[in-house]
């Protein structure tokens, strides 16, 4: 992760295989969770920050507050069974940074793009993109949570998926 604080100037540049979150075609659910997302990964890279909490609160601003702790609890699962599978770091923008915030990491991608396809019903997309977020580790139990994460987030209709 690049550390950086809202006062000083950001001056992070795309990395191979990054792009820019505005290019990504996620809709404002697959934002909310790649928020919610980062700022767990921030809690686990400084427990003291204390992120989840913040996490909770952006779920629960964006799904209401009946929906949004069942929500940042599965999109922490998700997460936890990824971090449980893979053997390397997971790659992931400061979101208290508004130069990294806009960059979207390989890793980033993956999961988002695994949650869209799960919303979409194209589980075979999503379980691909697992494979290579999970370095060809098992993915049964991040399938599993995804799974779970679906029927929780607000329905979609099938749509082309651009990334």
């Amino acid at each position: 992760m690049h550390r950086n604080t809202k006062s000083n100037p950001c001056d992070r540049t795309l990395h191979p295989n990054e792009s820019l979150v505005a290019d990504a075609g996620f809709d404002e659910i697959e934002l909310a969770c790649l928020d919610i997302s980062r700022l767990y990964f921030s809690t686990f890279a400084e427990p003291g920050g204390q992120s989840w909490m913040r996490a909770i609160d952006r779920a629960e601003y964006v799904f209401d507050h009946q929906s949004g702790a069942s929500i940042a609890s599965l999109v922490l699962k998700v997460i936890q069974a990824i971090r449980r599978s893979r053997r390397s770091s997971f790659q992931f923008s400061n979101p208290d940074c508004a130069g990294c915030a806009r960059i979207l990491t390989e890793h980033e991608r993956r999961l988002i793009v695994a949650i869209s396809a799960m919303r979409r019903g194209r589980a075979e997309r999503a379980q691909v993109e697992l494979m290579m977020l999970c370095e060809g580790n098992d993915t049964q139990a991040v399938m599993m949570w995804l799974t779970e994460l679906k029927l929780a987030l607000p329905k979609v209709g099938r749509r082309a998926m651009v990334m």
